[in-house]
């Protein structure tokens, strides 16, 4: 499904956000309002990359200039995502794993580490002073949880690397959302609107 409505405004709205018009709480608000949920697989995935590029958990609202000015490199997908936007293109790259899954693995990774640390802090000294029944629990837990761990880090990292070779399989990431570079010319067609919105990003 295209939804043309939707995708202007998002075009809009990431423009706005990439270029320091729009704070990351305004476009979060736009995000889990309007675009997160749409029947518009484009709309997700391009409301997704926006939403990546900027950080959720600050105490207060932030605009994407100075010291947390976008790099070079996410500019160009941004450009290249407005122009996908203002076409009727379907959206053809396989659908983003889920942020919010694969960030709680990240924070039972992390998380799991440190305790995994703890229990063999403990457990070491405890050991060597005598009492090898609680130094060794100790142990046994400290390493069943870096394994948990580590198995956890694998398969997360297994996944994403599939998800890449999946899109790598679709397109060209180099100019994602486009698949090709025939459909990127058609898109820029002959008013060269890509050097437009490149110009107004990188100011």
């Amino acid at each position: 499904m295209v939804d043309i409505e939707l995708r202007h405004r998002l075009s809009q709205d990431l423009r706005c956000l990439v270029t320091g018009r729009m704070t990351n709480d305004d476009f979060d608000d736009a995000y889990y309002e309007s675009y997160v949920d749409s029947d518009d697989l484009a709309i997700r995935e391009i409301s997704r990359f926006g939403w990546s590029l900027y950080s959720s958990d600050v105490l207060f609202a932030y605009k994407l200039r100075g010291s947390h000015r976008v790099s070079d490199a996410a500019r160009k997908t941004a450009a290249h995502a407005i122009l996908f936007l203002q076409t009727e293109a379907e959206y053809g790259y396989p659908e983003t794993i889920d942020s919010f899954g694969y960030s709680m693995v990240g924070c039972a990774w992390f998380n799991g580490s440190l305790v995994g640390v703890a229990f063999v802090i403990i457990g070491v000294p405890v050991l060597l002073s005598g009492d090898t029944w609680t130094g060794g629990y100790c142990l046994v837990i400290g390493l069943a949880i870096f394994a948990v761990c580590f198995l956890l880090a694998y398969l997360q990292s297994s996944q994403y690397r599939q998800f890449r070779e999946d899109c790598d399989r679709v397109g060209e990431m180099s100019i994602w959302p486009f698949f090709d570079r025939d459909s990127l010319v058609v898109a820029n067609g002959n008013n060269h609107l890509l050097s437009g919105i490149q110009q107004d990003i990188a100011t």
